[in-house]
């Protein structure tokens, strides 16, 4: 998802993700002007700001003090080619990697990270940021890419052409290749992985067909419809694995957000209509595979704003005399769940669905919060160049249930909600 502002210069900046989660979905960046904001998501508070320049590029590892950061090109030290990999807690620089040309995305979990270019792909080891291997790719302009999250697997998704829907799958972590897909007709706009690697979503340019393949098994096993008319997806997101039966949200162009619902007793497990059908031989079969096999989503929930880029994410819904959410326990879905949006305007909503246990019949979306992110932060010299804001109130990881245990030296073992020196 591109967006793009004025930078303190009045240059135009283009930025690759205005507004994004990072992989548990506990905290939100947000690129301004001139550096960037981290929130969190359960208080709506901005607990980390950064205005050492503009960034287009802006990749958290999980809710630790680690971030990766790519300048937007507005001043030197901020150049699109280098990636800094920064230390939150003390804001120091823990290394500077530069690259050929300009850095389009960037992904991490515990054991890798990955740097996207256009032409080619960087897979280093986390630890040590040892280069690890090198990937020869289709053009990827856009930098089109999943990376999973799960310590069992270390999936990488990449797009195998530049011109159609085939998805290339990678281990990084045996550093060989692990399958090809071929999800969709139209070229790709849009990867996800589930929390565990196991479920990987693809949407394309058309943006009407979400698919959701298996791995490493490498078969179909859902088909969801979002809608007749061509549209831009914005953002795909797994709900995480304490949510059972597992949730899928689709952000669009229209300034909707689809929830849909991995229910295995409506996978598709692979099956395909044959040619000889009495339907397929008034309708070619790749068409009619998406009419019969293809399900509606289970809640749709209209954003106030429409036409406003914007990424969602499902979570647990908030437990009764307690400021956020259980996001390690068991939430079946008769407990409902909160979904999170934010534009790249800077608005964050916050929505409460029950019902989805009743397959769509009596769902209730209720917009339960609303915040106004860009303007939430007074503007001073006390909160600038990477310094900590309101320490007062920022949560532990224990007490947010988000954290990472590692078994690693700072950075990785602070948490990037608990205040610096």
């Amino acid at each position: 998802m591109l967006g793009s502002f004025r930078s303190s210069s009045n240059e135009s900046i283009t930025v690759a993700s205005p507004v994004k989660f990072n992989q548990d979905h506990s905290c939100l960046v947000v690129c301004t002007r001139d550096g960037f904001r981290v929130y969190h998501c359960d208080t709506h508070t901005c607990c980390y700001e950064d205005k050492g320049g503009a960034v287009s590029i802006v990749e958290l590892l999980f809710c630790t003090s680690l971030l990766a950061v790519v300048g937007a090109g507005d001043q030197p030290a901020m150049s699109p080619r280098r990636l800094n990999v920064i230390n939150s807690y003390n804001n120091s620089v823990v290394a500077n990697l530069p690259f050929s040309s300009s850095v389009i995305a960037v992904k991490l979990n515990r054991k890798r990270l990955v740097v996207i270019l256009e032409r080619r792909v960087f897979i280093h080891d986390l630890n040590t940021l040892e280069l690890l291997d090198t990937l020869e790719t289709a053009p990827n302009p856009k930098g089109i890419c999943a990376l999973s999250t799960d310590n069992a697997h270390h999936y990488l998704a990449l797009p195998a052409t530049a011109d159609s829907g085939s998805i290339l799958v990678h281990d990084c972590d045996k550093l060989t290749a692990l399958c090809e897909l071929r999800a969709h007709r139209s070229p790709l706009a849009l990867l996800a992985f589930s929390s565990d690697g196991t479920f990987l979503a693809s949407a394309s340019e058309k943006g009407t067909i979400i698919r959701v393949h298996n791995l490493p098994q490498a078969s179909k096993v859902f088909m969801f419809r979002r809608g007749s008319y061509p549209t831009t997806i914005h953002s795909l997101c797994f709900s995480p694995p304490c949510i059972q039966p597992p949730l899928l949200s689709a952000s669009s162009s229209t300034g909707t957000v689809h929830v849909f619902c991995l229910d295995p007793q409506h996978c598709t497990d692979g099956q395909e209509i044959t040619a000889g059908s009495l339907l397929a031989s008034v309708i070619p079969v790749p068409a009619l595979q998406d009419v019969v096999d293809s399900a509606r989503c289970l809640a749709t929930i209209r954003l106030p704003v429409a036409g406003v880029p914007a990424v969602a994410a499902i979570v647990p819904a908030r437990r009764p005399g307690r400021g956020g959410s259980d996001r390690g326990e068991v939430a079946p879905l008769t407990d409902g769940v909160r979904v999170l949006a934010a534009t790249t305007s800077g608005y964050f909503y916050e929505y409460s669905v029950v019902g989805l246990d009743s397959q769509g019949e009596k769902v209730v979306c209720t917009l339960e919060r609303e915040s106004l992110l860009l303007e939430s932060v007074e503007d001073d010299e006390a909160k600038a160049d990477g310094r900590w804001l309101d320490s007062n109130s920022a949560l532990t990881r224990s007490e947010m249930g988000a954290g990472v245990d590692l078994n690693m030296e700072d950075p990785l073992s602070r948490s990037i909600l608990q205040p610096g020196q």
